[in-house]
């Protein structure tokens, strides 16, 4: 670990967030880190909803190109002596 010098003005964040009702948190270790999350957890109070939304891509392209084939070669082949006996 290294460790890394912050210029942040603690007290004018301490003061923004309590004139917005917020809070202010600064975590100095993993620990405390774990302690604001869990205050955060207790604070939330709305529940998030979700819309799930399903992509499909069509896959018959080469279906569809492979009938094709067959088409036009039944077609082709219909003129020569692959004709069908009437």
């Amino acid at each position: 670990m290294q460790m890394i010098k912050s210029d942040l003005d603690e007290q004018l964040l301490t003061d923004i967030a309590a004139a917005t009702g917020g809070k202010f948190f600064r975590a100095q270790n993993a620990e405390k880190l774990r302690e604001i999350y869990d205050t955060i957890d207790k604070m939330e109070k709305t529940q998030i909803k979700t819309k799930m939304f399903t992509s499909y891509s069509d896959r018959f392209f080469a279906w569809l190109i492979a009938g094709c084939i067959l088409l036009f070669a039944e077609s082709l082949l219909s003129h020569t002596w692959f004709r069908r006996i009437p």
